[in-house]
């Protein structure tokens, strides 16, 4: 038996590398995307009603994640352990398909947008379904974690002058504060277990925020604006001076 999906729209997001995602949804609060409807697939007449919920389920397709693995080395436990991937939330899985509780923003049937806040989506990001979270039926708070029910450890997050500034200088949409989303997103360390030395360059939009780890904090020390043709999608090392100088 087959199955064929066919994605309702794209995910326009804050994040343009995987390796710089919170791993889960809700874990960053200041991430904001964007869900551009296809109009061949769902008409504004899909959207009727859906402001008056405050959360929603996106269900996604991992575009990026290209191979399957049977297991998989989860984030939460250092990636020093190999767990099935049924077991985690980890993209390689035989479908790639991902789900996320999201906070709910403003819908616009003219436009077909819906806005969404603390997401853990790449830019671009296929979205197969969009259903609202009812809290009666989706929230079960006595529900076990295994590995990932102790609580997350987060970092220490300092800017010095310069970086604070340069992200003043960079407004989010709606004139949200990147120093909040870049505090926010580094304080889960985002990088990769095997790949945590030397500096780090957060991919957000067309930016590189560069920052790095110092007397067990993060330093976030400035700003740089990536030329079109960087790409962003893949990576996570600081990227090359100008000639002037997301699971458990």
């Amino acid at each position: 038996m087959s199955l064929v999906l066919r994605p309702i729209g794209v995910l326009r997001s804050c994040y343009a590398q995987k390796f710089g995602i919170p791993r889960q949804p809700g874990l960053v609060p200041s991430a904001t995307a964007t869900l551009h409807l296809d109009r061949e697939v769902v008409t504004r007449d899909a959207l009727r009603g859906l402001e008056a919920w405050t959360h929603a389920w996106v269900i996604f397709h991992f575009h990026v994640a290209h191979d399957v693995k049977m297991t998989v080395r989860p984030p939460r436990l250092g990636g020093a352990r190999r767990m099935g991937v049924l077991a985690t939330r980890s993209p390689h899985r035989p479908n790639h398909l991902g789900l996320s509780a999201v906070a709910l923003g403003a819908v616009d049937p003219d436009a077909m947008t819906v806005e969404l806040r603390g997401g853990d989506f790449l830019d671009g990001t296929p979205c197969v379904d969009l259903k609202p979270y009812v809290p009666y039926a989706d929230s079960i708070p006595d529900a076990g974690g295994a590995w990932a029910d102790t609580g997350l450890v987060r970092q220490p997050v300092r800017f010095t002058d310069e970086g604070r500034a340069a992200c003043d200088a960079h407004p989010q949409p709606g004139g949200a504060s990147l120093a909040d989303l870049v505090a926010e997103t580094l304080s889960h360390d985002p990088r990769r277990p095997r790949a945590r030395d030397g500096g780090y360059a957060l991919k957000i939009g067309d930016l590189d925020v560069l920052a790095r780890i110092e007397d067990g904090a993060w330093l976030v020390e400035g700003v740089v604006v990536r030329p079109p043709s960087a790409g962003g999608v893949t990576g996570g090392g600081p990227p090359v001076p100008a000639s002037s100088g997301s699971e458990p």
